[in-house]
C-alpha cells in the first residue's frame, strides 16, 4: 500500500475523495429530480454499482474486475447467461492484477513526470513589477463574510 499523503478524520485533504463526492452528489441530485429527496439511500446502491462498473481512463479496468475478477452481472445477464463454472486459480489473478497495477503505475508517475516538466518549461504569466490580486483574508467586525470583497 501507497504512502498516505492526507490526514485521518480530515478527508477534504485528499481531492481524489472530494473529486468522487461531488460526482456522487451529481449523481444523487440528478435521479432526485422526479423524486422525493427522503428516497436518496434507495438510489445508492444503483450508483454505486454504476460507479463500479465503469472503467477510470488512468486504469482502463473496472473496480470489479480488479477486486473481484470478474465483472458484475446484472439481472437481465443472470437471466440468459449462465455464471462461468472454470474460475482461474487466485494466484494467478493476484499475478495478473499485481502486473497490471505496474502498468498503470509506470503510466502514472510517466505523466506526472511530463506534467511537472510542462510546468518547469511554461514561461510565467506575470513578471516583476506587474500589479497582481491578493486574496484578502481579513473579515471586517459587523459585515457578512460572504458579502465582502475576495481580493
Amino acid at each position: 500500500m501507497g504512502k498516505t499523503h492526507t490526514t485521518p478524520y480530515h478527508l477534504q485533504a485528499n481531492g481524489i475523495v472530494e473529486c468522487n463526492n461531488w460526482e456522487l452528489g451529481d449523481s444523487l441530485r440528478a435521479l432526485l429530480l422526479t423524486r422525493g429527496q427522503d428516497e436518496w439511500d434507495l438510489l445508492l446502491p444503483q450508483l454505486m454499482r454504476a460507479y463500479r462498473g465503469n472503467p477510470p481512463s488512468a486504469t482502463g479496468e473496472t473496480a470489479n474486475m480488479l477486486m473481484l475478477r470478474r465483472e458484475q452481472r446484472l439481472l437481465d445477464q443472470l437471466e440468459s447467461h449462465p455464471p462461468p463454472t472454470a474460475f482461474f486459480p487466485a494466484h494467478e489473478h493476484a499475478l495478473k492484477v499485481q502486473r497490471r497495477l505496474q502498468m498503470v503505475h509506470e503510466d502514472l508517475r510517466q505523466s506526472q513526470i511530463e506534467v511537472r516538466q510542462e510546468d518547469r518549461e511554461e514561461p510565467p504569466l506575470y513578471a516583476q513589477g506587474n500589479w497582481v490580486w491578493l486574496t484578502n483574508k481579513r473579515q471586517r467586525q459587523g459585515e457578512n463574510l460572504k458579502l465582502q470583497a475576495k481580493f
